[in-house]
């Protein structure tokens, strides 16, 4: 439901996937951004729960998603790594999100 809904959305800004970045990656997040990318619809990933595993497996995890997408992507989209409890971690996706109203607002 949620593909048809963006698919043929022609006034969307940006989509901003969530990720969980507790697990690797899973084909459903997978498949979604390669639908996205095939289908020209702007994105960013949003890596979420980052407090809630170690850097290392953070990395770990980011950095595999980003490896798989890779396969069927040209250029590799935005993304950003968060966390509920360490506020700052959301400083640079809300900026994004702000830059982009200036934007569209122009």
């Amino acid at each position: 439901m949620i593909d048809d809904y963006i698919l043929k959305r022609t006034n969307i800004a940006q989509i901003y996937v969530l990720i969980d970045s507790r697990h690797t990656p899973q084909k459903l997040d997978t498949d979604f951004v390669s639908r996205l990318y095939e289908n020209q619809k702007p994105f960013s990933l949003v890596f979420t729960k980052s407090d809630k595993i170690s850097q290392k497996d953070l990395s770990a995890h980011v950095k595999m998603f980003m490896d798989d997408i890779s396969v069927n992507l040209e250029k590799l989209p935005n993304y950003y790594i968060t966390s509920a409890e360490k506020k700052h971690s959301t400083n640079k996706l809300v900026q994004s999100i702000h830059d982009l109203n200036l934007i569209i607002n122009t």
